[in-house]
Formats: C-alpha cells, structure tokens, sequence
C-alpha cells in the first residue's frame, strides 16, 4: 500500500467510530471540541510543505510536524506537575529510540513495528491523552532522529506519510489492544471474585 493511503483509512475508520458513539470508550475524556480541532488542523497542515536548507541538507518540512509538536508544548503546559512533565518525556523518549531501532533495522514490515511500539506505549502509559501524547513525542523525535543518519545530500521530508502512517495505525492499536486488555483484565477479575465466593 502507497503511504498515505493507510492514514486515510485509519482517520475514516476513527471518525466513523466516533460517530458510533465509540468516543468515550476509545478516547475517555477528550472533549469532541479538542478531537476536532485536532483532525483539522492535522488536515489542513498536511497540504503545506516548505522546503528550506540546513548545513547543507535540504529539508522539505510538512507543516503538521509543526502543528503536532505544538500540540505536544501545549499538553506538556497543561501539566501542572515537573515529575509528571518529566515522565511523559522520558516514555517519549522511549518510544523514540525504539522507532529509530526499528527504521535502522529495516527488516520488519510496517505492522510488525506499529505492533511492538503500541505494546511499549501500553505497558509504559495508562490513559488515551498519555498514549496519544507519547506516540506523537516519540515518533516526531524518531523521525527528526533518523535524518541524521541520512546522507547529507540526500533530500530530507520532516512528518512524512510514512510517519503519519505509523502514528495514526499505531494509535489505532494502542487503544483497541488497551480496551481489548482491559476487557480481559475485568473479566478475569470477576470471575476471581465469583470462584471465591463459591
């Protein structure tokens, strides 16, 4: 599948969702004001790329990597706690390092790693704005990470489909497996409960 296409289909996939009225169990708390807000300024600064150089590698900068990281300075202000900030950074950096592991590694398909980031973002972050936050941190620093390795002549694309196609499935997966292990973990506990009682 061409890149791109994916995210397509994983936002319809999320607004039809939403529409269900899926809201509550898939993303808690966060208002539709704010989920909105978000899909369009993600659609809309996704049509804008501008192209600049730096130490001589050209760059070609989508404007949502501006848009989703100040969205991550936004939540980051919106903590009230340093040790809370400062936890949320190092899952981000996590996530970071094991995105730039996985493209270096090149060996795994693209749902392999959206799979082994969704379960790190589960086990590390409990809460949809959490997970949604330390996705977005950690595969913006892993793809500001990977372009240093690049070849300095070789033109750079900052918020690539490819990036966006992995954020989007990845927060897909992040919140099924996390309602999927919830489910679970209720289920299990209940039926402890029953086995005692008996």
């Amino acid at each position: 599948m061409n890149p791109g296409y994916l995210t397509i289909f994983v936002v319809c996939t999320t607004v039809i969702l939403l529409a269900s009225g899926w809201k509550d169990v898939l993303l808690g708390e966060i208002s539709r004001k704010a989920i909105f807000i978000f899909l369009s300024g993600w659609l809309f600064f996704s049509m804008f790329t501008v192209p600049f150089s730096l130490h001589m590698m050209r760059i070609q900068l989508n404007l949502t990597f501006l848009f989703l990281f100040v969205y991550c300075l936004v939540y980051l202000a919106s903590l009230h706690h340093v040790v809370a900030r400062m936890q949320m950074l190092l899952v981000a950096l996590i996530i970071c390092l094991i995105d730039f592991i996985l493209q270096q590694a090149a060996t795994l398909p693209l749902g392999t790693n959206v799979l082994l980031l969704s379960l790190v973002t589960i086990c590390l972050q409990k809460g949809p704005k959490k997970q949604i936050f330390s996705l977005l941190l950690g595969l913006l620093c892993g793809n500001v990470l990977s372009i240093v390795t690049l070849h300095r002549t070789q033109p750079i694309l900052l918020a690539n489909q490819r990036l966006q196609d992995m954020w989007w499935l990845a927060l897909l997966m992040t919140r099924a497996l996390s309602i999927l292990f919830k489910y679970i973990l209720s289920s299990c506990k209940k039926a402890y409960m029953e086995w005692i009682k008996q």
